[in-house]
């Protein structure tokens, strides 16, 4: 845990500015914004990248909310 920012870091990843969807909005939620845990599993998941939803790539992950 990042205790000055209250952020977890997790191997070798910060949350930071660079994120292509920071402070997008999440379609999941009312009035939510996107965070790590609303794409990556926070404790474990069967991809390096910690995937939710058993997505295998990026492309297969952001096509649970926005499909073609």
């Amino acid at each position: 845990l990042n205790a000055s920012a209250g952020r977890h870091v997790v191997a070798g990843f910060v949350y930071g500015d660079w994120h292509p969807v920071r402070g997008r909005p999440d379609a999941r939620t009312r009035g939510g914004t996107l965070t790590c845990s609303s794409c990556h599993a926070p404790h474990a998941a069967p991809t390096r990248l910690l995937y939710r939803f058993e997505a295998r790539g990026k492309e297969a992950l952001c096509r649970t909310c926005h499909p073609m």
